[in-house]
């Protein structure tokens, strides 16, 4: 009698384990389309590339660069790209932001995607503000709808700026709240006002007076809120340096440090700015 208790109770418990375990599988939450376009691209390293004289694809595959991030739409960079079969993201330029998601740039999105295979991706705007967020929004939407196995996102403003309206923008007919508007408030407004499949940021903490101090907090802030939401998390990590506004040229070690460290954090995804120098500033590559 006692053995058949034992035998029933092993069999109770077993059942209350199976579903517990059923239920437990069935309430999982299905995965967002960044980490389900994750899956089949688990890490994506880029470089921002507007010059095409420059571009040379065995050099960018041979610094383990799998993806291009071509800035601007240009012909010949592009080419270069799909010729040697690189897998490449589109920044969709601001200008757009003064008429909205009009027909004239859903036909130049349209043409540029079927024209050169091989797009993935999709960077809706940069540094973007509150104040850009809706019509962003609108753009991400289309792109979403448009082209549901390619990535769609943004990137967002690093910490560091005392004002609000650096984060709040213009006031236009949304004045910045009495309270302020702090910087985790902005990355959550940027994560669900504009919806995107991926939180990214800019913070470029070398400086040539020696201060850092905006890339640890700019990236916890950004990773809580993309966890939060249950996407993925990027980064743009310092590969330049700027005189004009006092960024010096990080080392190798500054920048394996960067790379390290978001990697550590879990990031999915890195990119450079910049590969080709752009201006008075140095980069990965150079002319000389």
């Amino acid at each position: 009698m006692k053995r058949n208790t034992v035998h029933q109770s092993a069999i109770v418990l077993f059942l209350l384990v199976s579903i517990t375990f059923s239920v437990s599988v069935q309430a999982e939450e299905p995965l967002s389309r960044g980490k389900r376009w994750i899956r089949n691209h688990p890490f994506t390293t880029m470089a921002l590339t507007m010059v095409h004289s420059l571009f040379k694809p065995d050099e960018y595959q041979g610094a383990n660069l799998n993806t291009v991030l071509s800035w601007k739409i240009k012909t010949k960079l592009l080419e270069k790209a799909t010729a040697n079969n690189l897998p490449w993201h589109l920044h969709v330029y601001p200008h757009f932001l003064q008429e909205g998601l009009t027909d004239k740039l859903k036909a130049t999105l349209t043409k540029v995607h079927g024209q050169y295979p091989g797009l993935t991706g999709w960077l809706v705007y940069d540094e973007v503000q509150h104040q850009s967020m809706h019509k962003t929004a609108e753009a991400i939407k289309w792109l979403k709808d448009t082209y549901p196995d390619t990535l769609i996102y943004s990137n967002a403003l690093p910490l560091g700026s005392p004002y609000p309206k650096k984060y709040w923008g213009f006031e236009n007919e949304r004045p910045v709240p009495q309270d302020g508007y702090p910087y985790e408030q902005y990355i959550r407004d940027f994560a669900t006002i504009m919806q995107p499949d991926v939180v990214m940021f800019d913070a470029y903490p070398f400086h040539e007076n020696g201060n850092t101090s905006n890339l640890m907090p700019t990236l916890n802030t950004a990773r809580k809120i993309a966890q939060e939401q249950g996407i993925p998390y990027w980064a743009f990590v310092q590969s330049h340096n700027d005189p004009g506004r006092g960024y010096r040229m990080p080392s190798e070690s500054d920048i394996r440090m960067q790379v390290f460290m978001h990697l550590a954090y879990g990031f999915t995804g890195i990119a450079y700015f910049t590969y080709e120098q752009i201006g008075e500033g140095t980069a990965l590559i150079s002319e000389t």
